[in-house]
């Protein structure tokens, strides 16, 4: 019996000989024709008549009945005998302790503590703050964003003023440099009442007590914060005003002094690399890391040899350019600061990556060191770049070489059993479609994950399968949830035989790609199913026979749902357990009715009269349990 929805065509074939009773002909083409056929002496007699599953009845002796529904006549006594007295005082027990675990803080404190599960400290550091921030909120996420903006700018602007700005610095200089600070000193005051990752203790995701959050930043980052946000130029400029400066200290020494302490700030590059790190984890990908490292590197790479160029052309500033520096040798002493600027970048990327010396050979002590210096961090920064791609490289895409190996072993197994070149390429051809680049072990990888994101994982990969099935969209979702975890994905060729006629039914088929047909036994087409379809459902509630031939025309990905799998998902539910053994019942007496009225032909049923069928069935036991749940309370 089948119940088919789909908006795939139907192709049907003239020869066909099947035929179907007059008030249950199909009204259009998405009514397809059923794969399965109920057994007469499989069907245990105790699912029939709603027995308990423990039952002796022959034929059930290896396996449990499916179902506890019973007929229409005793449905009452029946669903009311499956709560009893103990039941009722065992649930109510169960959430007399649950309330009790949820109880205000004085009472489950003390009981923790008396029980020795969780001491004092370690319950008040994971209880939340009123105005604690955590570190993984939105607030926070955007704050740490705007840090990473200002603390690049900063330390591309900072050496900039610093070595080519002459003087005291402009008044849009002195703005920014304001404004900078005041973000600093607002980030400093925030992490004081945002919460941190406790890597010491494992237990502990996040700290949000104040106490331990003080406390700690105060014991790492503070001082370093605090540095590179104190304006230590502008505290020197209110001391040494130019009325109080001696004959010994000139006005040209308080400048450098200034200008050496505002690269103070170029310590915020300790708050970049701590927050940026934040910021990429959004959007950090197994695909997209290895752009990431090779772009942090080279920015890196760009920013060490601005701060270098930078830096020479600053202590030559301050020997007041000797006559064969650098600078003067080029000419550029008196040139604007964006054009001083190039050269000095020049220098600085002509030594690290070791092409030259610069614009001259260097003629002075000074720009000797700062040569060897620029050769020194440009050979390091240039063997770890190397180092990290190679690195990278190695570990890039490891499911790709994975399949790579794998289909070496597959060509070394197929030479060695000398498989003929049709087999070779059918072999090649379903590694290629089944993995698509890639091999993993699924189950494993699922399997480690948490039951609820287990259960995520699934639906996001059966989602678009399990919407085109009625059946699902009208159960409660904890049953959809525990059903599609137990999914088993499938691929076939094609031509491959999914269901082959005569054999008996154990699965439930969900195509989720490609396009299947359905053959009867004389091989005349009955129908083209294509994605979205699904078939052999029956063979969930009942033993069955199939009468139909399913096979794949093109490539298919199919999930399958096993009778065992299934029934043990409908143990944990039994509104639904109720309604679909009811369920079973009318369509074993559909059967028998169909079977005596017409003979040698299969019975169809239309998706509306089961999914009428299944909603009437679970009203009724939803009514009867929440009737008896009042009645014992």
């Amino acid at each position: 019996m089948r119940f088919y929805r789909s908006d795939s065509s139907t192709e049907s074939n003239p020869k066909s000989s099947v035929r179907f009773p007059a008030h249950l002909e199909p009204q259009q083409s998405f009514c397809k024709y059923g794969i399965d056929q109920p057994l007469q002496d499989e069907v245990p007699e105790c699912t029939r008549k709603g027995l308990n599953h423990s039952c002796s009845c022959p034929g059930n002796m290896d396996k449990s009945c499916s179902f506890q529904s019973s007929p229409p006549s005793q449905s009452g006594s029946r669903k009311a005998s499956l709560i009893s007295e103990e039941d009722v005082i065992k649930q109510r027990l169960i959430q007399k302790q649950l309330r009790s675990f949820f109880q205000p803080a004085k009472t489950r404190r003390a009981s923790l503590k008396a029980h020795q599960i969780l001491d004092l400290l370690e319950w008040q550091k994971r209880r939340p703050h009123k105005w604690i921030i955590h570190p993984r909120s939105r607030l926070r996420k955007y704050w740490e964003l705007i840090i990473v903006v200002v603390s690049i700018v900063n330390l591309i602007v900072i050496p900039i003023s610093v070595a080519y700005l002459r003087g005291f610095e402009p008044p849009h200089v002195i703005v920014f440099n304001l404004i900078s600070d005041f973000i600093f000193v607002v980030d400093i005051s925030l992490n004081f009442v945002t919460g941190f990752v406790d890597k010491d203790n494992p237990q502990t995701l996040v700290t949000m007590d104040p106490i331990l959050v003080r406390n700690h930043y105060m014991k790492t980052w503070f001082a370093v914060d605090f540095i590179s946000t104190f304006p230590a130029d502008d505290f020197i400029l209110l001391i040494l005003k130019p009325s109080n400066v001696t004959d010994y200290v000139s006005m040209s020494q308080v400048v450098h002094i200034t200008k050496f302490l505002a690269l103070l700030r170029l310590l915020r590059i300790f708050r970049l690399v701590r927050y940026l790190s934040r910021c990429q984890e959004s959007f950090y990908t197994s695909s997209t890391w290895i752009y990431i490292r090779i772009l942090n590197l080279s920015l890196f790479m760009a920013l060490v040899a601005h701060w270098n160029g930078c830096l020479q052309f600053l202590v030559n500033s301050c020997l007041g350019f000797p006559p064969k520096c650098w600078i003067s040798i080029t000419g550029v002493r008196h040139a604007p600061w964006f054009e001083q600027w190039q050269w000095s970048l020049f220098n600085a990327f002509s030594q690290m990556f070791s092409i030259s010396y610069g614009t001259y050979t260097p003629q002075t002590l000074v720009d000797m060191w700062f040569t060897m210096v620029g050769m020194l961090t440009g050979a390091s920064c240039y063997a770890l770049i190397l180092a990290n791609i190679a690195t990278m490289w190695q570990h890039a895409d490891v499911s790709r070489k994975l399949h790579r190996q794998k289909m070496r072993e597959v060509e070394d197994y197929m030479s060695f059993r000398r498989f003929p070149r049709d087999l070779r390429l059918r072999v090649r051809d379903y590694f290629e479609r089944r993995y698509r680049g890639h091999v993993f072990n699924e189950d494993d990888i699922l399997e480690s994950m948490s039951e609820p994101l287990r259960e995520m994982v699934m639906l996001h990969n059966c989602q678009a399968t399990i919407r085109m099935v009625p059946f699902f969209a009208n159960t409660e979702p904890a049953f959809i949830n525990e059903l599609v975890t137990r999914l088993r994905f499938d691929f076939y060729q094609p031509d491959d035989v999914i269901v082959s006629e005569g054999t008996i039914g154990t699965k439930m088929f969900f195509l989720q790609s490609g396009k299947v047909t359905v053959e009867n036994q004389n091989g005349d087409l009955i129908a083209t199913l294509g994605d979205g379809s699904y078939f052999g459902e029956l063979a969930l509630l009942m033993t069955c026979k199939r009468n139909a031939t399913v096979r794949a025309k093109v490539h298919c990905s199919v999930f399958t749902l096993g009778f065992e799998d299934f029934h043990e998902v409908l143990s944990r539910f039994p509104l639904m357990r109720l309604a679909i053994g009811s369920l079973t019942n009318d369509i074993l007496e559909t059967r028998d009715r169909a079977m005596s009225a017409i003979q040698d032909e299969e019975t169809v049923v239309s998706l509306e009269d089961f999914m009428a069928r299944i909603n009437t069935r679970t009203d009724l036991a939803r009514d009867d349990l929440q009737r008896v749940y009042v009645e014992r309370c």
